[in-house]
Order: structure tokens, then sequence, then C-alpha cells
């Protein structure tokens, strides 16, 4: 690694947290509470640190290791720092990718619409796991990178290793190692894929002992991914408003009347196995509004945040932090990114395919089920890459015009 990459590195890091340190300074001065899922992973984080086992498993909602790195911190503004910490150092990976597909002008900008979208930037001090899904998943990318032109095993390991922590913060982690695979194979790089495959499973393995243990059945990393399934496919859509702050009547009423039929002790993962089941015949009773409501979510998965709106809407932001102006920021800022992005995809010299596939493994849980806008986080981070490239591009062209226009003046 050179000099000049290094001081890039080094200037990049410190702009990418020092804007979400400032973030984070006014969240934690307002002393924010944690919202929904946000409360689920701090309660682990805390049954953690007090060796609560029983809490710490949650009903196996989520794989363990995000709440496991948040128990390092012994209040919620400490959490929100460490997720902070988290989230400024994908900056690293994501300028060493980017720098590797298309030089080091197209990773400046990459990493400076991570630096500064907003959307990006509340995440960092949202207690989802996006951001350690977001850090090791571009991180993932890197590895597969450097395995697919190198071709040596140490990659493999690398990668594995790296999958296998995806795997242990979310279960969306399962078709990105599929898709990891897929393209080694077509590449002729079968052992690698196995290494890779094999390593990924065996750290996934006693979390998927646990989960076999405490629910009885065999259990793809999280309990709820049933339930899920049925949030998206059943009789009674649409169940949120549109701004997402509310339940639409009378369906929600009917939708929890019916789950409430489903026995199991009220909780998600209790209702998980018969939740599936009804989905799965939903599907096949209607395979033609399933495949309509496929195509909506589609759509839903590549429009704009709505997490810090909510924000706002629940006083969770103060008034005067000037929502309207952020909302706006949060709509132009996504629709750059995945513009450019997508754009981007179709000049890159190399890996086109990976980063089309990556866009389908991130896309293809969300749209089955439900889709949270939150969950589009990782695809726009890994788009920042091609639209980076992109932007070099076109600000290339648009120096070479005015100059030619200066010239013949």
């Amino acid at each position: 690694m050179d000099q000049r990459t290094i001081w890039n590195l080094l200037r990049l890091f410190s702009l990418t947290f020092a804007i979400r340190f400032v973030a984070w300074s006014l969240v934690a001065s307002n002393h924010m509470s944690t919202l929904f899922d946000e409360s689920g992973y701090w309660e682990r984080a805390l049954a953690l640190r007090r060796l609560d086992w029983k809490t710490l498993y949650g009903g196996g909602m989520w794989p363990p290791l995000y709440s496991v790195i948040l128990a390092v911190a012994s209040s919620v503004e400490g959490a929100r720092f460490v997720n902070v910490l988290m989230a400024s150092i994908t900056a690293i990976p994501l300028y060493l990718l980017t720098s590797k597909l298309g030089g080091q002008r197209a990773a400046i900008v990459s990493v400076l619409a991570f630096a500064v979208y907003p959307v990006f930037v509340a995440f960092s001090h949202l207690l989802w796991s996006e951001s350690l899904f977001s850090l090791l998943l571009v991180t993932a990318v890197y590895l597969f990178v450097l395995l697919r032109e190198s071709g040596r095993l140490q990659w493999a390991v690398a990668l594995g290793i790296c999958m296998g922590l995806l795997g242990l913060t979310r279960s969306s982690a399962v078709p990105y190692v599929l898709v990891f695979a897929l393209l080694l194979v077509l590449a002729r790089q079968a052992r690698p894929a196995a290494v890779m495959a094999c390593l990924s499973v065996l750290i996934w393995l006693p979390w998927l002992i646990t989960l076999r243990i405490h629910e009885g059945r065999t259990v793809l990393l999280a309990t709820g991914n049933g339930y899920n399934l049925y949030l998206g496919n059943n009789p009674y859509l649409p169940l949120w408003s549109a701004d997402k702050t509310s339940g639409v009547e009378p369906n929600t009423t009917l939708f929890y009347a019916h789950l409430d039929t489903l026995g199991g002790e009220g909780t998600i993962a209790a209702k998980d196995v018969a939740a599936q089941a009804e989905a799965v015949a939903f599907i096949k009773a209607h395979p033609g509004l399933f495949l309509r409501r496929c195509i909506e979510r589609l759509g839903e998965f590549a429009s704009p945040d709505y997490f810090v709106r909510r924000h706002f809407e629940f006083g969770l932001y103060p008034a005067h932090w000037h929502k309207e102006r952020v909302v706006l920021l949060n709509s132009v800022g996504h629709w750059l990114i995945l513009g450019f992005g997508i754009a981007g995809i179709g000049i890159l010299p190399r890996h086109r395919s990976l980063f089309a596939a990556l866009i389908v493994a991130g896309s293809i849980f969300p749209v089955v089920s439900i889709v949270p806008s939150r969950l589009n986080i990782p695809t726009l981070i890994l788009l920042t890459i091609p639209g980076g490239m992109i932007a070099t591009v076109v600000a290339g062209e648009w120096t070479q015009w005015v100059h030619s226009r200066r010239s013949r003046a």
C-alpha cells in the first residue's frame, strides 16, 4: 500500500467518522430512546452483560453477533457510539475495493458519497444491524475480488470467515454465500468456492445447533423468516399507512386476530412454522397476486428510506433538526446513488456480473416477503462503487468539453 493510498484512507476515514460523531453527539445529548428492533438488539446486549442466556437467545429471532458486539457498551449512547465506529470503518474496505476496480478518484467519490449521505449517517447511530452487516459485506466483496483475480486459497479462507460472521449478523447472508460460490464455480475455482462455503457453515454451526436444540427443528440462522414471509403474503394487506407510522384499519385488526389463532406462546418465533405454512399456501393459491406483490416490493426496495422521516414523525428527532430539508436530501441522495450506481455497472471493466448478482442477492428476501426501506442500505453502499466510477468518467468528459470550448474561444 503506497503512501498516497494511506493518506487518502486516513483523510476519508477521519471525514466519515467526524460526520457520524457529530450526528451521534446530537443524538446522545437528546437521549434518544430505542425503537422497535433497536430495543430487541439492546436488550440482548444487556442480557449478555448479566449472563442472562435465555434473553440473549431472544427466541432465535436474530443471529447473535450484533448484540454481542453492542454488549461492550454499558449504555444506549455507548452502544450507538460502537455502531458509529463500525459504520466509519466501512470507509476503509469501500475505498480499497473501489480503488482496485476503478482507481483512486473513483474511490474518493465512492467514500465521499458514503460519508455524507444522510441515511448512511443516520443508521450509524441507529441500533439496527445494517452498519455491521454493511461493513462485513463490503469487506467480503473486496476479499472475493482478491480471490477471483489471484485464486489464492488464503483469500478463500478470509472470505469464508467474513461470510461466517455475516451470517451471524443476519440470515440474509445466505444469498450472498450462494452468489459467491456460484460465481467461483463458474470461473472454474471450485476448490476456493468449497473452502469459502464450508468455512462459512462451520462458523454458523454453533448457532445452528443452538437453534436446533431450542426450536426442535432445523432453522436457517433465524426464526421469524417464515413469519416475515407471511407478513408479505396474506389476505390482509396493506397493514401500514403510506408513511409507515400507523396501522391501516381494519386490516391490522384482522391480521393480528388471525395470528392469535396460530397458537404458540404469542411470540413471533412460536408462530413461525404455522405462519410460514399459511404463507406458502397463500402463494400457491394466488400465484398471480404473489408475482404482482413481488414487483411492487421490488419498487419499494428501490425507493428512498422512510426510517429517518419516521423518527421525526415519532418525535425522536427534534423538530428543529429541519425534517423537510433532511427528507429532501435523503430522496435526492438516494436517487443519485441508485441512478449512478446502476449506470456504473454497465461500464465496469471487470466483475460486472458480480455487482448484478449482489443486487439480486440483496433484494431477493425483501421482494418475496417484506421490504422495510432499511434493507436496501447494504445494496446502496455497494452501488457507490460503480457510481463513483461513472461519476469520474462524467466529470472527465465535462472537463474535456469545457477545455475544448475554451480553446475554440
